[in-house]
């Protein structure tokens, strides 16, 4: 990793262009790419200096990466926000390293990927590709994390296994990429700690997918919700359910909580409760799951006076019929039906006359206080 040294000056100061034959190509490329300046004999990325690197032979290949005549470049900024609860000041961290590469045939290729002559980068870490002669980034210009070469496909450093170079294509979804014979759903948490997952749809014709919303997608035959497919779904009739959450969808056979069938429930009389409780003419169901002994007519979700909805939880927890208080699945056969109600303050615990509970256990130190 390169050493942070040296401070830019922060008063509006016009930074020295390099110095060399080619200065209205390099005047050329510092314009454009002015995360890169050289100030005093030396190269800042923004208001950092990159210790290492030779101002007299340095080049801003784009807003990441650069080089000189011995080594290769990858930096970037990102912004946390410091004191949230005091004041809106955001504070910049950088990333700034040198990567093994050789700096003659290094090039940049745009979205975040780079090449030199043996091997590809992404982000400034490096990964082997099938030809590097021919790898290049797939529709730099919106932004895609998609390369190829003429053999493979690649999301981000990461092979697309059986992707033809040749016919990939982009979907109405950045989650979603398809070749001539296949679709692809891609988990991508951006996060360092967890590797990306590609996956691929059973049976999905890509001529005919579609995506939709919240994880959903179709095609002319099947249903998907991220990437898993709703065996027996019919695609010509699936429709999301009004009024309610849209991780609840129906065809003319079954109902549907993203991906799981609701056993049992009939779509013609099926309807959302709130977020995470619906029912039919016979039974209620908490997200896929049927409440055994719960009755339709008279159940009904607890809500906290104060905020009427726990939208900060993905919905209500508590509800109750006419013989029981249920905290999902759950029965609070303790509970007072009458005197029940959610916490003013958290939606995961209620009380009623006698009890205190936290989810669906009652709070032992709390009876009778």
């Amino acid at each position: 990793h390169c050493k942070y040294k040296t401070e830019a000056p922060k008063e509006d100061l016009d930074f020295k262009l390099f110095k060399d034959t080619d200065l209205d190509n390099n005047y050329k490329k510092i314009k454009r790419f002015d995360e890169f300046k050289i100030y005093d004999g030396k190269v800042f990325y923004f208001d950092e200096v990159i210790s290492s690197a030779d101002p007299k032979s340095f080049l801003a290949l784009d807003s990441n990466y650069g080089k000189d005549n011995k080594n290769v470049y990858y930096c970037d900024r990102s912004s946390e926000l410091k004191y949230p609860f005091i004041t809106f000041q955001f504070e910049d961290s950088y990333q700034i390293k040198k990567i093994k590469a050789d700096s003659k045939s290094f090039e940049a290729l745009g979205n975040g990927f780079a090449k030199d002559n043996k091997n590809a980068f992404y982000d400034g870490q490096i990964f082997s590709v099938k030809d590097i002669k021919s790898f290049k980034t797939f529709q730099e210009e919106i932004n895609s994390p998609i390369a190829l070469d003429k053999f493979k496909v690649y999301f981000k450093n990461i092979i697309v296994p059986n992707a033809d170079p040749n016919s990939i294509q982009l979907t109405n979804h950045s989650d979603y990429i398809k070749d001539k014979n296949s679709v692809w759903y891609i988990i991508d948490t951006y996060s360092e700690k967890y590797k990306i997952r590609i996956k691929k749809l059973k049976n999905a014709n890509p001529e005919s997918f579609l995506v939709l919303e919240n994880g959903y997608s179709k095609d002319k035959k099947n249903v998907y919700y991220e990437g898993i497919l709703l065996e027996g779904s019919i695609a010509s009739e699936f429709k999301f359910i009004e009024g309610g959450n849209a991780y609840y969808a129906k065809d003319k056979q079954f109902a549907y909580y993203q991906s799981k069938r609701i056993e049992n429930a009939n779509p013609k009389t099926f309807a959302i409760l709130e977020e995470n409780y619906s029912k039919d003419n016979v039974n209620v169901y908490f997200q896929n799951k049927m409440i055994e002994e719960a009755n339709p007519k008279t159940f009904q979700l607890l809500k906290p006076s104060h905020m009427g909805k726990c939208d900060n939880l993905n919905g209500e927890l508590y509800a109750k019929d006419n013989r029981y208080v249920y905290f999902g699945l759950t029965k609070l056969k303790e509970a007072d039906l009458d005197t029940i109600a959610v916490d003013s303050t958290f939606c995961f615990k209620a009380h009623d006359k006698n009890r205190y509970f936290i989810g669906a256990e009652v709070d032992k130190g709390s009876i009778n206080r």
